[in-house]
């Protein structure tokens, strides 16, 4: 077992750092399609409330599978990897959304692919957040989820004006850009573990 490490001797790796913007990234990427794809189903495609709800509920089933499926590997592939896999998904199809937001048929698959494989991603990142910094295990995974939520954070606002003025073409953008950059920092934070 790793030694407590007393606060005032915190020192966060450059891996540490590396898993800092990933999960900021990552968190990012999915708020952009969090915060804008109701609007976007009842704006462009006239899906009510009801309709909403509903896909809110598919919504969870995905990501209750995602989130199993991840739980069964990651160990096995490695939790950079597998989070960064679940990234690499998103983009294709975040790229889809981009493509298709005025198909409902094309969007809203593409849709549920990236929400679910965001999942997939953050259930093998998190663990990530305890290995952080040696002995020092709650600090790592309380700085991961504050850079997570400052990602959300971040993101939510300029999300919301660019769909309003622009539609659901540009948040879907963002969120390839942002599952990318995901991507690159969970195999940063790999090779600097390996050092």
């Amino acid at each position: 077992h790793a030694r407590a490490v007393r606060p005032d001797r915190v020192r966060v790796p450059a891996a540490g750092w590396a898993l800092v913007v990933a999960a900021l990234c990552l968190m990012a990427s999915s708020q952009v399609l969090f915060v804008t794809f109701g609007g976007w189903l009842k704006d462009h495609h006239g899906v009510g409330t009801v309709g909403i709800a509903v896909l809110a509920f598919a919504l969870g089933f995905a990501e209750l599978f995602s989130s199993v499926s991840a739980s069964r590997v990651a160990d096995g592939w490695g939790k950079e990897r597998a989070g960064a896999v679940g990234a690499l998904v998103m983009v294709p199809a975040a790229l889809v959304l981009l493509a298709g937001h005025d198909v409902l048929w094309l969007g809203l698959p593409a849709l549920v692919v990236a929400i679910a494989a965001f999942e997939f991603a953050i259930v093998s990142v998190i663990p990530l957040g305890t290995q952080m910094v040696a002995g020092a295990p709650a600090f790592g995974m309380s700085v991961m989820l504050a850079a997570g939520t400052l990602g959300r954070a971040l993101s939510s606002i300029p999300a919301t004006r660019v769909y309003t003025r622009y539609g659901m073409a540009w948040p879907a953008a963002m969120c390839a850009v942002l599952a990318v950059l995901t991507a690159l920092g969970l195999r940063l934070v790999a090779a600097l573990r390996t050092r």
